[in-house]
């Protein structure tokens, strides 16, 4: 998947690798050198590894970061996804 900050605004974006998924957040590797930090809002594209090969877009809150494993909460306007509910229970 990849990533894009939007608070605040020119962060930068990149690469990353989604090691944890829940309906309430997921974790991820971030490739490379980041500027994320605790609190920063990100928007997140990836692939569900669904029959379908569903793609969603989230907006999601920096948790933790520890090096390159960053922990996120999905943004409250973002916490339903029928989608990833659907994935999870499968």
């Amino acid at each position: 998947g990849e990533y894009k900050s939007l608070q605040p605004l020119g962060h930068g974006g990149g690469n990353i690798t989604i090691n944890d998924i829940s309906l309430g957040g997921l974790g991820f590797n971030v490739s490379g050198i980041n500027n994320i930090e605790i609190g920063h809002r990100l928007q997140i594209g990836f692939e569900l590894d669904d029959k379908k090969k569903t793609f969603l877009t989230k907006e999601v809150v920096v948790m933790s970061v520890n090096n390159d494993i960053v922990g996120f909460r999905f943004a409250a306007h973002e916490l339903y996804a029928k989608e990833l509910g659907f994935y999870l229970k499968g």
